[in-house]
Parts: structure tokens; sequence; C-alpha cells
């Protein structure tokens, strides 16, 4: 719900809206001016938390066309991480700047849990975007310093290949 002062809300208690909001207000004596604003103030489309916002929200920007994984799998991608939106100029992480990939076996929980349900799917060659609420990303705690507690994470996701690492060779 959008918040509203005091003075916006006796201006609401005092008027009769129909449905759909801004659709009819019957005012009492006021201003024009008065008016305008309450209206304006009044027709802000509130928005509602619902369950789908406390999950992992996704936009395929490429779908792959190469091979697909499976738990276990070590998995290469590249990404971009932000804080704010994806045009933010809030650049908290990537491996693009490192110049190398980043790889983890998939669904073995070294990833928080927003990652891992936000690129089960992709194919080699897919890009990603991936919204985590904070309940799936770092919560509370924040991390590092870097992420301040309760931050909504955006990624950017590339998926470069499906592959083993020399330690799966040499500990197997």
């Amino acid at each position: 719900m959008a918040f509203v002062s005091s003075a916006q809300a006796d201006f609401a208690s005092q008027t009769r809206i129909r449905s759909p909001v801004c659709a009819r207000i019957t005012v009492p004596t006021f201003s024009r001016r008065t008016f305008l604003k309450a209206a304006t103030a009044l027709c802000v489309v509130p928005v509602k938390m619902s369950a789908a916002q406390s999950e992992v929200q996704q936009e395929d920007l490429v779908v792959g066309t190469g091979a697909a994984f499976k738990s276990g799998d070590t998995i290469f991608v590249h990404y971009t991480l932000t804080l704010g939106a994806f045009d933010s100029p809030q650049v908290i992480d990537s491996s693009r700047s490192r110049g190398r990939p980043f790889s983890y076996r998939y669904d073995t929980s070294s990833v928080i849990k927003g990652w891992d349900s936000g690129v089960t799917g992709m194919k080699v060659g897919g890009r990603r975007r991936l919204i985590i609420p904070p309940e799936l990303g770092y919560g509370a705690a924040g991390a590092g310093g870097v992420i301040p507690p309760n931050s909504t994470l955006y990624f950017d996701i590339e998926l470069l290949r499906v592959g083993v690492q020399l330690y799966d060779f040499v500990f197997k």
C-alpha cells in the first residue's frame, strides 16, 4: 500500500471513493489545489505483497541452446550483481570485471538459495536476469559489509559451460 501523510488520510476519510480507485470522488468543500493534491495521492496504485514477491523473479534475455545441467554438475557462469535495479551504476560484484568465470557445483548449497533456484533450467548460452528477495539472498545479516542487510539482489547471469574442474578429477 502507498504511504500517505496524516493530511492525506484525513482527506481520504472525508471523501467517498467508488471502485476502482480514482474513478470518482465526492469531496466536501475544499480548494481546487487541495483537491488535486489529494486526488493525485489517492491515484497511486497500491502495491500488494504476494507470494511471488518472496520468490526469485527471472527473465530470460537469451534462451540457451547448449547442454543442460543436473544436480552436482559444475557450472561456469559470468555474472554481474547490482543493488537497486539492473541499470544501477552500483555494481557490487562481477565475474566479467575479473575476466574469470565463476564456477560452482549446482544444487550443493554452495551459493545462496535464490541463485540455485534462479539458474534452474538454464542451458549453455543462456542469459538470465534474477531478482532475489532478501530471504533467499543474504537476509538480515547482509554480506561482508558490502551487501547491506535485507537487500534485494539483481543478478545478470550467463551460463558459459557445464563441465568439471581439476579438483573433480583429483578427489574422485
